[in-house]
């Protein structure tokens, strides 16, 4: 009977699996010698490994695509649940209902962005009081 050459690495990773003994006594070897290879290598010693961790994407960027996917989810299931909300009242309705009604077009208004295009049709006109400064427009003593 040939005895077949045991690689060192592969005791080693059997020994850290199912423990020095059991290793010894499943592969034929003597469980001091496994030991003392434990031992004379460190197999059991976890020495401190600098390591660069490399990720994909940034924690910052993940949170922020997890609340994007939520809010995408949110404005979803709001907008079936107006939209069920609005056939009932516009079946089902009565005069009573007409608070649900308004707080139903509000939320809908607000989720699909109704209220967005009033917006931009809105302008500010300010009014200089130029009087007040002492400013007098135009130039009355110019010549022509």
């Amino acid at each position: 009977m040939t005895a077949t050459p045991v690689s060192k690495e592969e005791v080693r990773l059997l020994a850290i699996q199912i423990g020095v003994r059991e290793a010894a006594r499943r592969l034929g070897l003597s469980e001091d010698r496994v030991r003392q290879w434990s031992s004379r290598y460190d197999w059991f010693t976890q020495s401190p490994k600098t390591q660069t961790v490399t990720t994909v994407t940034k924690p910052s960027v993940a949170l922020m695509d997890e609340l994007s996917e939520n809010g995408n989810e949110t404005k979803i299931k709001l907008s079936r649940y107006a939209k069920k909300q609005a056939e009932h009242l516009a079946t089902k309705g009565k005069l009573k209902d007409h608070l649900a009604f308004k707080n139903i077009a509000s939320g809908a208004g607000s989720l699909h962005g109704w209220d967005e295009s009033k917006q931009g049709n809105q302008f500010t006109l300010n009014v200089l009081n130029v009087g007040s400064f002492g400013v007098t427009v135009g130039d009355q003593d110019a010549e022509p």
